[in-house]
Formats: structure tokens, sequence, C-alpha cells
């Protein structure tokens, strides 16, 4: 069975292909964010979710283009703002009024959250890495002091020996290990998704731990 992340990324590859199309509802909302907020939201999806104590929760889900579109909406949170998720309520809840449209849940309670298609590009790439990708490049990597990586997601946790003491050559060690890795997932990227900037790369030392909520994110 696919994974919810898989199963999101090929929705929106294939609405933006035109072999899907959004609910016109969903479509309205999404000029609004964009003349509103000047990203690129390459699609909105719509649950709702069970909610421990509290019933059931309507869940909005808006899939931006790249990492500076949430940066831009978002800023350095990666969530959005209570004020934003009430605009955006308001929005929608006008919208559906005037399409005629009546909502099964109360959009007073709508959670809206935010993915990236290039984020999602890249958990998919990863995931597409063979065993021999990941030696061949971990062979690569150890040049620049690399012994180890653990992915999160997204997030990928490079790991170090701790004999680089020179900021200078950490440094550049780390530049060296970006271009890599973006080499590698690239390869992987038949829909073009993501840029060297969506990347998100974390650098320790081979000292440090990880922490068990670490451990509970690896895929």
């Amino acid at each position: 069975m696919k994974s919810i992340d898989t199963q999101i990324f090929e929705q929106t590859c294939s609405l933006l292909d035109g072999e899907l199309a959004l609910p016109s509802c969903f479509k309205a909302l999404i000029d609004w964010i964009e003349a509103h907020e000047e990203v690129d939201v390459a699609n909105i999806l719509y649950q709702v979710v069970p909610v421990v104590c509290a019933g059931e929760r309507p869940h909005l889900k808006l899939v931006l283009r790249s990492e500076a579109d949430r940066q831009k909406l978002c800023g350095s949170t990666g969530q959005l703002s209570r004020k934003c998720q009430r605009s955006i309520r308001e929005v929608l809840s006008t919208i559906l009024r005037q399409m005629g449209i009546r909502s099964k849940c109360s959009l007073s309670q709508l959670y809206v959250t935010v993915e990236t298609l290039s984020g999602l590009g890249v958990i998919n790439a990863k995931r597409s890495f063979t065993r021999r990708d990941e030696a061949h490049m971990m062979q690569r990597l150890s040049r620049y002091g690399v012994v180890g990586l653990k992915h999160y997601f997204e997030t990928t946790v490079m790991i170090f020996n701790d004999q680089q003491s020179d900021e200078g050559q950490r440094l550049e060690n780390e530049f060296h290990v970006r271009r890599v890795y973006f080499d590698y997932l690239k390869f992987y990227d038949e829909r073009d998704c993501f840029s060297p900037s969506d990347l998100k790369l974390s650098f320790v030392r081979r000292e440090v731990e990880t922490t068990p909520d670490e451990v509970c994110m690896h895929y």
C-alpha cells in the first residue's frame, strides 16, 4: 500500500498534468490565496479526521510548490498563523455560500496545514533509493567526513566524524555534501520538483545521539 505522502504527491502531479480536476470551490480558494499571499498553490486536500474526545474535525491541507512558498506563507515556524487560518476559513465559507454548497462539518473548526510539492518530491526520491545507490553515495560522502545519515521525512541528518575542528574546512565539507546528496536525489526527481534550496539537511558530529522522538519519525 502506498504511503499517504506518495498518494498526495501522485495526486498533485496528476492535477498539474490535467488528468484530475479540483472542485470549483477549491479552485476559487486557490485563486484567492495566490492573489493575496503571492504563493503558488499546487493542490488542496480536504478530509474529516477523528479527534480524541472531540469527535471529528475538518482538515484542509494546502500543497504549495516550494519551500520558498511555505516560508513566505508561514514564516520560520513552517505553520500557518491563527490569523491566516481564520482568513482561509472565512474565505472558504464565503465561497461555499456563494456557490450554494453546504458543508457537512462546521468550518469554524477547520484546521489548515501546509505541505510542499518540493518536499513531497524529496521524500519520494529518497524512497526510490536502492541499497546500491546509498552505498555508492556514502562512499563519496565519506571523503568529506560523513560517517552515516538518517532520514526523517523531508529532513536528512548527516553525521560527521568528530575530527573537523577547523571551521573553514567544516563549512567547505558541508557545501560538498549538499552538492553530492542533491545530485543523487535529483536523479529520481522525474517531475523536476525540487532545487538545492528545497533540501533540508542537518549536520551533527558523531558523538551527538539521536533523540527518541527523532527515531520515531524515521520511515
